[in-house]
């Protein structure tokens, strides 16, 4: 099959989805005559499409996966050498995962392995490698940790790319967001504050990570871990006006500059995704959906967010401040840092931690957002936050059962941010600013709890 029949074949599996619109394929199918007629350029049309925003990468991946089972399974990379191989564990648009043992290490660890259908694109597989690179140089509690990757040839020929990680036995927040619903707003400002603290060390790396979303965001216990680096790249300076070769990113999460294809992306939007995932998470839905991915992402760049669905979910004021300056159309009227954004959440978690709280149950990390409403019995969280901002201290409540589901989990997640806050702010008085290229990841790292 040709390239070009290849492409049409994606694109009719595109429009059958509804993902994309016949009239834009046959837009870009023109333009691709044109430039090979006058120019004699032999154009992609799927980087056509891309490189106009009707579709996005992230969807080409899905629509070009192995069309269900059989994909990787266990005895299509059990000859990969130094593991041993015990499950599958996932698989998404460019690989799968599986839980293995590594020679001699007694901890279980996470290979992700490269669908071999995406090795005949050079772009693919170089995106693969440079996600490899930054998980095995990144070292942070808050960044999925990488440790080694390679390529190995089967016997019939065909080229596996593989990374081993390190072995994440929790949940996504998606798959939380899937079981409960909506998230609290305390816990939904402990998840953003994590994963600041991830995005804060990217910056500090000079690497912006271009996909944050809840389904790359995975709770362990009391941590957030961010993951999946395969749209990072390295911040670029001086790249105002120009435009970008491909639009990188989830169309549901996309900041407005992604989605134009500017070049001269950086640090803010990522903070724009962030902001799109809290949305998200108290809410209980993206905040702009469409036909296709070029109207999600048109709605990304012209739409305001609505003020009716803010007022449905009972979100607080605070947090709708919150979601409206970190999803700021113009990037200059949003958070500049992802510092900014914990140091107004701490701001926050303060204010509400100062109420008179009487705890005496430890909830779940995670609580439906029902539990924590004004029903007649309790004060909501975002009622808590309008007193707290407002300088009138009232107890939260007059059932001691509502006001103690609330206080405990309040007080256990501002305690645990204010205690990060302070050491944060007394490491960043005598830090360095880091680079790549130090000497990688050594195996020996804190377990997790």
């Amino acid at each position: 099959m040709s390239s070009i029949e290849l492409e049409l074949k994606i694109c009719a599996l595109a429009v059958k989805k509804g993902l994309i619109e016949k009239e834009k394929v046959q837009e870009a199918l023109d333009i691709k005559n044109y430039y090979a007629e006058k120019e004699k350029r032999n154009l992609s049309l799927v980087k056509i499409l891309v490189k106009k925003g009707y579709i996005d990468e992230a969807t080409i991946a899905d629509l070009t996966a192995p069309a269900g089972p059989p994909n990787l399974e266990i005895e299509h990379v059990n000859m990969i050498p130094n593991f041993k191989w015990v499950k599958k564990v996932g698989a998404g648009g460019m690989a799968a995962v599986f839980k293995c043992f590594e020679q001699g290490e007694p901890d279980p660890v996470a290979v992700k392995v490269m669908y071999p259908e995406h090795t005949r694109n050079e772009e693919f597989v170089e995106r693969f490698i440079r996600e490899a690179e930054l998980l095995k140089e990144f070292d942070h509690q808050g960044i999925v940790k990488g440790y080694d990757f390679g390529k190995f040839r089967r016997s019939d020929g065909v080229m596996l790319y593989w990374v081993s990680m390190e072995f994440l036995d929790g949940s996504s927040v998606l798959d939380q967001l899937g079981k409960q619903g909506r998230l609290d707003e305390a816990t939904a400002l402990h998840v953003i504050r994590g994963c600041c603290d991830a995005l804060d060390y990217c910056m500090q790396m000079g690497i912006l990570h271009r996909d944050v979303k809840p389904e790359n965001i995975i709770w362990i216990g009391d941590e957030i871990v961010l993951c999946d680096l395969g749209f990072a790249k390295p911040i670029e300076k001086g790249k105002a006006g120009e435009r970008s070769q491909t639009t990188c990113g989830t169309v549901q999460y996309i900041s407005p500059e992604q989605a134009k294809g500017l070049a001269d992306v950086d640090i803010r939007a990522d903070i724009y995704s962030l902001g799109a995932t809290l949305y998200h998470l108290v809410v209980g839905k993206v905040p702009f959906s469409g036909s296709d991915g070029g109207e999600i992402m048109k709605k990304q760049v012209k739409d305001p967010l609505s003020t009716k669905e803010f007022r449905e979910a009972n979100v607080s004021p605070h947090m709708h401040y919150f979601i409206e300056k970190m999803m700021a159309k113009d990037r200059e009227e949003r958070f500049q840092s992802p510092r900014e954004v914990v140091d107004e959440i701490d701001t926050v978690i303060r204010g509400v931690e100062s109420l008179q709280f009487k705890p005496n149950m430890s909830p779940s990390p995670l609580v439906n957002v029902g539990a924590l409403s004004t029903d007649g019995t309790g004060t909501s969280l975002g009622d808590a936050l309008k007193s707290a901002f407002s300088g009138k201290q009232k107890p939260v409540g007059t059932s001691s059962g509502s006001s103690s589901k609330l206080g405990s989990l309040s007080s256990k997640i501002s305690g645990k941010l204010k205690a990060r806050a302070a050491e944060d702010d007394s490491s960043s008085k005598s830090s360095k600013k880091l680079k790549i290229g130090g000497t990688g990841l050594s195996k020996k790292f804190k377990k997790r709890t």
